[in-house]
């Protein structure tokens, strides 16, 4: 027993010290609490496990980083559920802050997302110039970006084409003057539609086209009121 007690009291202020410290994992000069080091290999990181979800590399929760000096496509950062259990990330008491289920459906602000990524609340796009606050759209990884939505100016939103990396806008949303461009941006003389288009192919400018067979297209004009002042049909 007293042996005991002395191995005891010689190790309470190594473990105090310990504490007091950083403390290295393969490295002898740690500059974090805890500082985890592997030089043998490209990868370093930890693993959390229980009885239930195993003891195997393919187990548990594995946060780590893969970094190979020669082999730029080869480096990265994960955090990894190696369980088919969703992962939650928030703050204060919050599980849904953000959640990916298992599927792999990504969920902010919500705990069932049902697409890849839902989001209940707004999104705000920031970004310097005219191009980078936009919603950019493609096909596949391999084809080109087909069209995107998103900032043109402090006025006007637009929907645009891209073509061999180039972007064409095609719509234009005026939101401060509440006027609408198609193929060309609303000026000040211009009426709350603008349509500018070559009807040289003898194709027209606006075409009204009834959807139900024995009725027909019409155009209307009317007062505030709800009395119709003049119909085209």
């Amino acid at each position: 027993m007293k042996k005991n007690l002395i191995l005891l009291f010689a190790i309470i202020p190594i473990c105090l010290e310990a504490l007091s410290q950083n403390v290295g994992i393969g490295t002898s000069a740690p500059i974090r609490k805890l500082h985890v080091h592997n030089g043998a290999s490209v990868f370093s990181g930890i693993m959390l496990s229980t009885d239930a979800t195993g003891l195997t590399t393919n187990d548990g929760l594995q946060i780590g980083i893969q970094y190979q000096a020669d082999n730029v496509n080869n480096r990265y950062a994960y955090l990894l559920s190696e369980e088919e259990i969703p992962i939650f990330m928030g703050t204060n008491g919050r599980t849904n802050d953000v959640r990916v289920l298992a599927n792999g459906n990504v969920g902010i602000g919500l705990s069932d997302p049902g697409q890849r990524l839902e989001i209940s609340g707004n999104i705000r796009l920031r970004g310097a110039g005219t191009t980078n606050k936009r919603l950019i759209f493609r096909l596949d990884d391999n084809s080109g970006d087909m069209g995107s939505i998103g900032h043109l100016n402090d006025e006007v939103i637009s929907i645009a084409d891209h073509t061999s990396g180039a972007q064409s806008s095609k719509f234009y949303f005026d939101v401060v003057n509440e006027k609408l461009g198609i193929g060309a941006l609303p000026g000040a003389n211009d009426g709350k539609i603008l349509v500018n288009y070559n009807s040289s192919t003898t194709n027209p400018h606006l075409t009204l086209r009834e959807s139900q067979t024995g009725d027909y297209g019409r155009l209307e004009f009317a007062n505030t009121g709800t009395t119709r002042t003049w119909h085209i049909a």
